[in-house]
C-alpha cells in the first residue's frame, strides 16, 4: 500500500512540475500570438512584442491560465482525496467503467514516459516561450520521430485525466490544453524558422509535426478499429474486444488503399460519402446493440429511426431542462469530434498508403484478408471469439434487403390484418350480459411479468399485494388474475394499447399503421353500439393525437386538457392519483348513461427515479397545485442505465395498484367490472434476458357474474396469477370479452 501511495504522489508530483514548466510558458506564447502574430504573422521578432503588451495584462493572462490548468490538473488528486468532490464537477457518467479506467492508465503512464523521455532528451530549451531563447536544435532521438514530443505527451496525460474522471471541468481543461498547444506549436514553427533557417525547413520536412507516419498509421486504423468495435455499455467490454480486427473497420480501410494506389486525390467528393458511410455503421452498431437491450428484439432500420424524435422527448421530459441541452450539446459536440478524426484518420491513411508500392500491395492484401476472413461460415483460419470481432455487415444487409422487400412485408402484414376483420364479423359484440354494468380499464406503464417471477421484485411488493386483496374483499369485490402475452417488450406501449383494443396482434409500427386505416372495429366502438359512454384518459399524449380517431372514443383526454397546476415526475406530466380524480369529477359524477373509461396510467413510466407522493385525502387534490409543496419520492437512478432501478421500478407499481386500489374502494360501485393489466415489461435490464413477454391482468368485480367467464379461461382467485402456461396472446382478449357478454349476433 506505501508503495502504491509513493507511485500515486510520485506522479502527481511529475504532473505539477511540467504544469509550471512548460503549459504556464505556453500561456505566455500563446497571449504573445494572440496580441502581435495575428496582425503580421511574418514578423520574427516576438520578444519585444512580449514587451510591448502591458505587464498587468500580461500577468493576469499567465495567473488565469495558471490556475484553470491547475485545478484542472490537480482535481483527480482532490476527487482521490475526497471523492465527493467529483459530484460538483458534471460527472458525464457516475462511474468510470473498467475499460476507462485501463485505458486511463496507460495513457498517463505512456504519456509521463514519454514527456520524461523528450525532457531528457531535450537538456536545453528548443521551445519558444517569454522567459527565454532558443540555442540548439536537437533532431536526434524521439525529436527524429516528432517534432513536438512533450506536446503528445501532455496530450495523452491529460486525455488519461479526463478518462479517469470523465467531467465537464476535465473536458474544459483538455480542450483548452489542446487549443493552448495548437497555438503554441504554431508560434515555435515560425520561431524555429528564423533562429535555424535552412537546417529548420530540412528538419521539418523529414520529420512529422507530431507522430510519426507508421505511428499516424497505427493510431489510426487503431481508432477506426475501436470506433467500430466499440459498445454499450463499455464497463461489460473486455479491452483486448477493442483490438480484434473489425471487418467493417478493415473495409473502410481497403477503400483507403483503393483511393491511394489509384492516385485519388484526398478530396471532399471522395471523403464526404466514406465518413458519412462511417457514422452510419457506427450508429447502425449501436442501434443493433441498444434496440435488443432495452426492447428485447432485433433492430429495425426502417421501423425504429422514426423513433429518434420520441427518444430526445423522452430524454426532454426525464431529465432537468438544463442537463438535457448540456447533453444535447455534448452530443453535438462528440459527434463533430469523432467526425473529425474520422476525417483525419483517413487522411493520415491516405498519406501513409501512399508509399512504394510493394509495401503499399502487402498491407492491401492484408486489409482485404481481415475483410474476408470473418465472412467464411466454415472455412475461417480464425476463430471470431478468438480472433475476429464478429461482421455486422450480415445484419446490415439484412435491413436494406428488408427495405427492398418491404411491399411484399406490408402485404403479409395486411392479411393478417384482413384475418382479424373477417373475425370481427362472425364475432357477437352486444355486450347485453354486462347489463349496463361500468367497465374500467386500467393500463399501468410497464407492469410486467417480472413484478411476480423475479426474486429481486416479488417480496419487495407480496406484502401490499396482499394488503390490496384483503381491502378489495372486505369492500365487496372479488379479484382473479391470470398473465396474457404482450406484442411488446420494455417500451412502444401503443402497441399493446391497439392489440388489445382491436384483437389484431400489432407487434410493429408497419403494422400498427395498417391497422388505424383499416375497418378493424375496436372495443370502443362496441361500447359506443351498446349504450355507453366511452372515455380514454391518456396523460402521456402531450401532442395531437389524429390516429385517437381509429379508436372511437366520444371523449380523450390529452396531457394538456387535465388543468393540471402542478409539477412533473420525470416522464409522467401528472400523478395517476391525479388522473383518476380528474376523470371522476369530469366523467363519472356527471355520467347519465354507463361508462366505459380506459386509463393510460404512466406514473411507473421509466426512468423510475421521480414518483409522486400518494395522498389519502383524495379532497386535497383539487388541481393539483398541492403537489407543489409536497416531497417527491427520488430514487438514485443514473437514467438510461437502470440496471439498478429494482426498487424504482417496484415502488412506481406499488404507487399505481395503491392509486387504483383507493379509487375502486372510494368511488365504483359494487356491480362495476374492474380490468387492470400491464403494457408490457420493463426493459431487459431490469428484467435480465430470456424472460417471457407476459403481463399480469386482474379482473375485479363485486358481481360473481361478471367473473365467472374470465374463471372459466383459467383466472385464478387472488391478485397474484399462479396458473400455469400457456398463456392467451393480449389479441384474444378483445373477443373473448365480446364472446363472454355478449348473445346477440351482429
Amino acid at each position: 500500500m506505501g508503495v502504491l501511495t509513493f507511485f500515486i504522489l510520485a506522479t502527481y508530483a511529475a504532473q505539477i512540475i511540467q504544469i509550471y514548466f512548460f503549459t504556464v510558458p505556453s500561456a505566455g506564447s500563446t497571449v504573445e500570438m494572440l496580441f502581435k502574430v495575428k496582425k503580421d504573422p511574418a514578423r520574427a521578432d516576438y520578444h519585444p512584442a512580449a514587451a510591448a503588451i502591458q505587464s498587468r495584462t500580461k500577468m493576469t493572462v499567465l495567473i488565469l491560465a495558471t490556475l484553470a490548468v491547475t485545478t484542472t490538473s490537480l482535481i483527480p488528486l482532490f476527487a482521490i482525496v475526497y471523492p465527493p468532490i467529483f459530484k460538483l464537477l458534471v460527472p458525464l457518467t457516475e462511474k468510470p467503467s473498467a475499460l476507462m479506467k485501463t485505458t486511463s492508465i496507460l495513457l498517463l503512464v505512456s504519456g509521463n514516459v514519454l514527456t520524461y523521455v523528450a525532457v531528457v532528451t531535450l537538456r536545453s530549451h528548443v521551445s519558444f516561450h517569454p522567459f527565454g531563447e532558443t540555442t540548439r536544435l536537437h533532431t536526434s532521438g524521439i525529436y527524429a520521430c516528432s517534432r513536438n514530443p512533450i506536446t503528445v505527451g501532455l496530450t495523452l496525460i491529460y486525455a488519461g485525466f479526463f478518462l479517469a474522471l470523465p467531467s465537464a471541468i476535465m473536458l474544459f481543461g483538455f480542450i483548452s490544453f489542446l487549443l493552448n498547444s495548437t497555438y503554441r506549436v504554431k508560434m515555435e514553427e515560425v520561431y524555429l524558422q528564423r533562429v535555424f533557417g535552412e537546417d529548420y525547413l530540412q528538419y521539418q520536412r523529414q520529420v512529422r509535426k507530431y507522430i510519426p507516419p507508421t505511428g499516424g498509421f497505427i493510431l489510426s486504423a487503431g481508432f477506426l478499429n475501436v470506433l467500430m468495435n466499440i459498445q454499450y455499455p463499455a464497463s461489460d467490454l473486455p479491452l483486448r474486444v477493442l483490438f480484434k480486427p473489425s471487418p467493417e473497420a478493415f473495409t473502410i480501410m481497403l477503400i483507403i488503399w483503393l483511393t491511394a494506389i489509384l492516385r485519388i486525390r484526398f478530396q471532399a467528393a471522395v471523403y464526404v460519402p466514406l465518413t458519412a458511410l462511417t457514422i452510419f455503421l457506427r450508429l447502425f452498431r449501436m442501434g443493433d446493440i441498444l434496440v435488443p437491450m432495452y426492447f428485447f428484439r432485433p433492430f429495425n432500420l426502417y421501423l425504429d429511426s422514426r423513433f429518434v424524435p420520441d427518444l430526445l422527448h423522452l430524454l426532454y421530459t426525464t431529465m432537468s431542462r438544463t442537463a438535457f441541452f448540456f447533453w444535447i450539446i455534448a452530443a453535438a459536440a462528440l459527434l463533430a469530434a469523432i467526425t473529425w478524426l474520422i476525417w483525419l484518420s483517413f487522411k493520415t491513411l491516405h498519406n501513409y498508403l501512399r508509399m512504394p508500392r510493394i509495401r503499399s500491395w502487402i498491407v492491401g492484401i492484408a486489409m482485404a484478408g481481415f475483410v474476408v476472413l470473418p465472412q467464411i461460415p466454415n472455412g475461417n483460419l480464425f476463430d471470431h471469439n478468438r480472433f475476429f470481432t464478429r461482421s455486422f455487415f450480415p445484419r446490415v444487409i439484412e435491413e436494406f434487403d428488408f427495405i427492398l422487400q418491404i411491399k411484399g412485408i406490408r402485404a403479409k402484414h395486411s392479411a393478417v390484418i384482413e384475418s382479424a376483420l373477417k373475425k370481427h364479423q362472425t364475432t357477437p359484440s352486444s355486450l347485453d350480459k354486462l347489463n349496463g354494468a361500468d367497465v374500467y380499464l386500467f393500463f399501468i406503464e410497464s407492469y410486467g411479468h417480472t413484478i411476480f417471477g423475479d426474486a429481486r421484485h416479488f417480496p419487495k411488493i407480496e406484502p401490499d399485494l396482499v394488503a390490496l386483496e384483503k381491502m378489495l374483499n372486505e369492500q365487496g369485490f372479488e379479484v382473479v388474475s391470470n398473465f396474457l402475452d404482450s406484442p411488446t417488450y420494455g417500451g412502444s406501449s401503443w402497441l399493446a394499447h391497439a392489440t388489445l383494443g382491436s384483437g389484431v396482434h400489432i407487434n410493429n409500427h408497419m403494422r400498427y399503421n395498417l391497422l388505424i386505416t383499416s375497418q378493424v372495429k375496436t372495443l370502443a366502438r362496441y361500447f359506443n353500439a351498446a349504450g355507453y359512454r366511452t372515455v380514454r384518459a391518456m396523460p402521456g399524449t402531450q401532442w395531437p393525437w389524429p390516429e385517437g380517431e381509429f379508436y372511437g372514443y366520444q371523449a380523450k383526454y390529452y396531457a394538456w386538457q387535465f388543468d393540471y397546476q402542478g409539477p412533473m415526475y420525470g416522464w409522467s406530466t401528472m400523478p395517476d392519483q391525479y388522473v383518476l380524480d380528474f376523470i371522476r369529477r369530469r366523467e363519472m359524477e356527471t355520467a347519465n348513461q354507463p361508462l366505459f373509461i380506459e386509463f393510460i396510467l404512466v406514473s411507473s413510466h421509466a426512468p423510475f427515479h421521480r414518483q409522486p407522493p400518494y395522498l389519502e385525502d383524495w379532497s386535497r387534490i383539487d388541481n393539483g397545485a398541492i403537489y407543489n409543496n409536497l416531497n417527491t419520492v427520488t430514487f438514485p437512478i443514473l437514467w438510461p442505465d437502470l440496471t439498478n432501478a429494482s426498487e424504482g421500478y417496484v415502488s412506481a407499481i406499488r404507487y399505481d395498484l395503491t392509486v387504483i386500489a383507493a379509487f375502486i374502494r372510494q368511488y365504483v360501485q359494487k356491480d362495476a367490472l374492474i380490468v387492470i393489466l400491464g403494457d408490457h415489461q420493463p426493459n431487459v435490464q431490469l428484467t435480465g434476458k430470456d424472460q417471457p413477454w407476459l403481463v399480469p391482468v386482474h379482473v375485479i368485480s363485486g358481481n360473481a357474474e361478471l367473473l365467472n367467464p374470465f374463471q372459466e379461461r383459467g383466472f385464478q382467485p387472488g391478485l397474484v396469477p399462479t396458473q400455469p402456461s400457456p398463456y392467451r396472446g393480449m389479441d384474444s382478449f378483445l373477443f373473448d370479452f365480446l364472446a363472454d357478454f355478449s348473445t346477440a349476433d351482429k
